[in-house]
């Protein structure tokens, strides 16, 4: 039973005197990271500064508390490399993030682009048979409608009758009115134009007539006869 005592007292004295430097390393490193340490720092300087303070006494001997500092400062190299690298990715995540958006932005900028062009050839396309479907129809009343008499209402009878009058069909019914109307100005134009050039004829014949009777009467046969 003795021996049991002595040797659980034993052990307890062994497990006081390591909970003893453990907390003495804490403390110990508590005391060195108060000194705003760097990865240069010299154990013979750092010594020199907290060697009067009671938790630099505390812990163990002295290659030991310089054993923790060094294992502290390759902490810190360490730290410094995992701050470095982790930098380093946050820069190149970055640039790729830039990179990335300057690509999407680029492909919107290009699809918008091709989608105006392909607006502007489907309009220009558009205007194309828009212009086909004028000249057809303005085709069309020239074959059919000679009349400048002609209504509106009665050419619509004749036009439909034609087989061609299905290549203008896209066009409204204004469309197709307003270039009847502008046919029925150029026939009543042309019919005009007919009218003048004939009282132009009739005037050179009156004139020529008029001479003629002129000469006539002058001549010496008129007034023998008379």
């Amino acid at each position: 039973m003795f021996n049991d005592f002595v040797s659980d007292l034993r052990r307890k004295e062994k497990d006081e005197r390591s909970t003893q430097r453990e907390r003495a390393k804490s403390a110990f490193l508590e005391l060195l990271k108060e000194q705003n340490l760097e990865r240069n720092s010299k154990w013979s300087e750092v010594k020199e500064k907290i060697r009067d303070d009671n938790r630099y006494r505390d812990f163990e001997s002295s290659s030991q508390r310089e054993d923790v500092f060094r294992s502290f400062v390759a902490t810190l190299l360490s730290k410094v490399a995992d701050d470095n690298e982790r930098e380093e990715d946050v820069k190149e995540r970055e640039r790729k993030e830039r990179e990335e958006a300057s690509l999407r932005e680029r492909k919107r900028t290009v699809e918008a682009q091709l989608q105006t062009s392909m607006r502007e050839r489907d309009k220009e396309h558009e205007r194309h048979k828009h212009a086909e479907c004028v000249e057809h129809c303005k085709a069309l009343l020239t074959d059919l409608i000679r009349s400048a008499d002609t209504s509106w209402r009665d050419a619509k009878k004749t036009l439909k009758r034609d087989h061609r009058w299905d290549s203008v069909a896209s066009l409204n019914r204004e469309e197709r009115e307003v270039l009847f109307n502008e046919h029925i100005k150029k026939l009543e134009k042309k019919k005009k134009q007919s009218y003048y050039e004939m009282l132009e004829e009739i005037k050179v014949i009156i004139v020529k007539l008029v001479w003629s009777l002129h000469v006539i009467y002058k001549s010496d046969e008129f007034r023998i006869s008379s």
